[in-house]
Formats: C-alpha cells, structure tokens, sequence
C-alpha cells in the first residue's frame, strides 16, 4: 500500500490543481488512518524493480522480477515481469507464452 500512497504524492505533485485527485486523496484521508499515517510520512517514491509473487490458474505460484518502465515526459509507465533463464518461473512464462488466454479442458 504504501507505494500506491507514494504514486498518489508524486501525481499530486505534478498536478496540484487536480480537483478529482485532491478529492480522493481528502476521502482516503479521512476514511483510513493507515492511508492518513503513511501519507504523514511524505514519501514519493516509484518502485523500478521488485519482486512479485503471482498465482497462476494455470501454471502455479510464479515468483518474478517485476521492472517498471518510466516513458519520458508522459503519464505513463510499462511493467515487465520476467524471470531468469533456466528457473521454472522462466519456463511457466514460456507455457504462458504459447497457451495465452487459451482455456485449457481438465483431463480426468
């Protein structure tokens, strides 16, 4: 949660005239005391690289390197998951690859 907080305080200091963001920051305020308290603590921070933990119908729990990519002078990002050549992660990503939205029948 406290990276969504930190994104919250980045935009607002991009768009500090925002009406609509001011107005869900004041509601998340005065609705959450764990929002009002990391909120206090005034960190603006984006994460680039972490690690994420994703259950997959399909393939199982995947433990990925998970990079967000910053587009310059827009409002955008692009997040990356991968995972290190030769890991089972890496070969799950490769079956993900192949089947896509594709819904495979249960065999008895």
């Amino acid at each position: 949660m406290q990276q969504a907080v930190g994104l919250l305080r980045t935009a607002l200091s991009r768009y500090p005239d925002d009406r609509d963001l001011g107005g869900l920051i004041e509601e998340l305020t005065t609705g959450s005391e764990r929002f009002r308290d990391m909120w206090e603590e005034r960190r603006s921070t984006v994460h680039r690289s972490m690690r994420k933990t994703i259950d997959h119908p399909e393939v199982g729990r995947l433990v990925l390197d998970c990079d967000t990519l910053l587009l310059p002078d827009t409002d955008q990002s692009m997040i990356v998951y991968s995972a290190a050549a030769g890991t089972r992660e890496a070969s799950a990503l490769d079956v993900l690859r192949v089947i896509g939205t594709e819904r495979m029948p249960v065999l008895p």
